[in-house]
Formats: C-alpha cells, sequence, structure tokens
C-alpha cells in the first residue's frame, strides 16, 4: 500500500481502485466499500471524499449524508445478516 503524501489511508483508499476492496456504491460526499476482512459479517468503510483531520471538521450537509448512509446499511445489513448488533468504529 503505497500511502500519499498526507499520510492518510483513506485518502490512498479513495484514490485508487484496489481490488481488496469491493467497491459498493458512492454518494456525493462519500464513498462506501466492503472491506477484505470480513472479520465482522457486513463490514464497510464509509470515506469521505475530501480529507479532513478530525470529524467536528465534517459540514453539516456531509454529517446528514453520513447519517442517511448508515441507516442504508444497516437496513441492508439487517436483511442480509440479522445481525444483534452493529459495531462502529471511527
Amino acid at each position: 500500500m503505497m500511502i500519499p503524501p498526507n499520510g492518510c489511508k483513506l485518502c490512498y483508499l479513495n484514490n485508487e481502485n484496489l481490488r481488496d476492496y469491493t467497491y459498493l456504491k458512492e454518494f456525493f460526499y462519500w464513498h462506501v466499500r466492503v472491506t477484505p476482512n470480513q472479520h465482522k459479517l457486513g463490514s464497510c468503510v464509509i470515506s469521505l471524499k475530501r480529507h479532513i483531520e478530525r470529524a467536528s471538521d465534517l459540514n453539516e450537509e456531509e454529517i446528514i449524508e453520513f447519517l442517511k448512509i448508515q441507516k442504508v446499511l444497516e437496513s441492508e445489513i439487517s436483511k442480509a445478516f440479522n445481525p444483534s448488533r452493529y459495531n462502529y468504529l471511527q
């Protein structure tokens, strides 16, 4: 993995065609990919299309879209795997 000069692995993920990550969907502000290591069924990466240092740097529109994406993913993962809970990592 060739990390960009800013050291951000998500920026690398957004700018490269990675065979290991299955591209799921593109939104206006976000990309959604299925992780290659499915240690938890339905594991996904939701990555912002622009670089930020902290979650507090998100603008209102990005936050609103992120929450919509979470709802869609929760619904689809529930249908597919019927999990007892969700694990969110930042």
